[in-house]
């Protein structure tokens, strides 16, 4: 990955910190060309197909432990949105299975009589549901 090639760590004087938090990671970057400057550090995020992104700016963080406070805010919002919308597609799937039974009996008139819709409580009028 052209990304962790020695030569392009090299050039940017870039380093890769230990700590993951997720699917985000930070490096650390001096500029080569001078020597007295500081190092900066650099939110980066593991993409699903495999690319590496920056996450706000290069160089946005003057201490490693402002980018990982940043990693972990990043992350927990990101578990907090995937719990958010896994209770969404719930709440929708509850809906469409409450419904199904309702919506196969009127496209097919037989089949709540046939015992098939609701767990095999078959009326055609849903007493007993």
């Amino acid at each position: 990955m052209y990304f962790f090639d020695r030569s392009t760590m090299s050039f940017f004087q870039s380093r890769v910190c230990r700590k993951i938090t997720g699917h985000y990671f930070v490096t650390s970057e001096r500029c080569r060309f001078d020597q007295s400057a500081k190092r900066t550090y650099t939110l980066r995020q593991l993409m699903d197909n495999g690319w590496i992104s920056t996450v706000g700016d290069y160089g946005a963080y003057s201490t490693s432990r402002a980018a990982h406070a940043e990693a972990a805010r990043l992350w927990d919002q990101d578990c907090l949105d995937i719990r958010q919308d896994e209770e969404a597609d719930a709440g929708r799937w509850e809906a469409y299975t409450a419904a199904w039974p309702q919506e196969a009996a009127r496209h097919s008139p037989g089949f709540l009589a046939s015992g098939q819709g609701r767990g095999g409580l078959g009326s055609a009028g849903g007493a007993g549901m």
